[in-house]
């Protein structure tokens, strides 16, 4: 049915009845985006201070265990368990301080012993183990030792440019700048350009016969509407297929825009998707308004599709 068809104060209540409604669903949509930003800005907030607490975390443990010398050779190795000999449980300290100097000073994560005992091991088995593993660290040189890394996250240092990106820059601003000098003097005050004059055609040379005769100016006549012959009535509700996708002839009329008769055909299963009727969709061509699934073309192309997959 037609909405300029109802009558006035039934189209008026369906106008008010919209509006309301728009209103209603604008300001739950707009409270629910508002939200949505809320808990973004909550989420970014908690991840900045996760990452604020790590990096205070990982400087005061740096700062805890800088302090411990690190053995890196068999003898300081030798040197620390001759120093506990009869303390197996001071001997396992140490050398869980020393895997903690690795990981919080050194930054090593690889490589390196359990720093827990195994359920049901004795002081003098936990000793025997970390000794016997760092036999094997201890072969190995340790990396410098780093920095102590900062308490608060900061932003990598901008990367100063390089000389040559300094020469190109400065070279480039120059051609611009000299485009400049030659563009502005053909250029007037409003900023068009001086272009000059085309130079005047020679007229031509009198013809012995004189002037001829002016032509009337005649206008193309317009094609005068038709109506569609029975072979072209019959095209309206064949189905076919083109370019992978089902239509169906609705119409088949005269076209004002074009002068020529023209098919209207829809894609049937976007029609279905979207609930249109072919009356809707009838009554939108004389509207002149338009529906996504809605096309039209010459007869002679529909013709050639259809019984191109006959």
């Amino acid at each position: 049915m037609n909405f300029f068809s109802l009558p006035e104060d039934r189209r008026k209540t369906i106008i008010q009845s919209v509006r309301k409604n728009y209103n209603v669903n604008a300001i739950s949509e707009r409270q629910l985006l508002q939200k949505m930003d809320e808990a973004k800005a909550a989420r970014a907030a908690a991840a900045r201070q996760a990452e604020i607490t790590k990096c205070a975390k990982r400087n005061l443990k740096y700062l805890e265990f800088v302090d411990i010398t690190a053995i890196s050779s068999t003898a300081a190795l030798e040197a620390l368990a001759a120093q506990h000999t009869g303390s197996p449980a001071v001997l396992a300290e140490a050398l869980r301080q020393q895997i903690r100097v690795r990981t919080h000073v050194y930054g090593i994560k690889a490589g390196l012993p359990h720093i827990s005992a195994k359920p049901g091991a004795t002081v003098e088995d936990e000793a025997a183990r970390l000794h016997t593993a760092f036999a094997g660290l201890v072969k190995s040189a340790l990396p410098a030792r780093p920095n102590a890394p900062l308490p608060y996250p900061m932003r990598d240092a901008a990367v100063a440019p390089s000389t040559l990106a300094v020469q190109l820059d400065i070279s480039h601003m120059r051609d611009i700048s000299n485009a400049w000098k030659e563009l502005v003097p053909l250029l007037n005050e409003n900023g068009a350009f001086n272009a000059p004059r085309a130079s005047k055609a020679k007229p031509r040379a009198k013809s012995a016969r004189g002037p001829a005769a002016p032509t009337a100016f005649k206008a193309p006549k317009a094609p005068k509407p038709r109506m569609p012959s029975a072979s072209e009535r019959a095209l309206e509700g064949v189905e076919f297929e083109e370019d992978g996708v089902e239509w169906t002839v609705l119409s088949v009329r005269w076209c004002a825009d074009s002068g020529a008769l023209v098919v209207w055909y829809y894609d049937t299963l976007e029609a279905e998707k979207c609930e249109i009727s072919e009356e809707a969709m009838l009554d939108a061509i004389e509207s002149d308004t338009a529906f996504d699934c809605l096309e039209y073309s010459s007869v002679s192309e529909i013709k050639s599709w259809i019984s191109g997959r006959a």
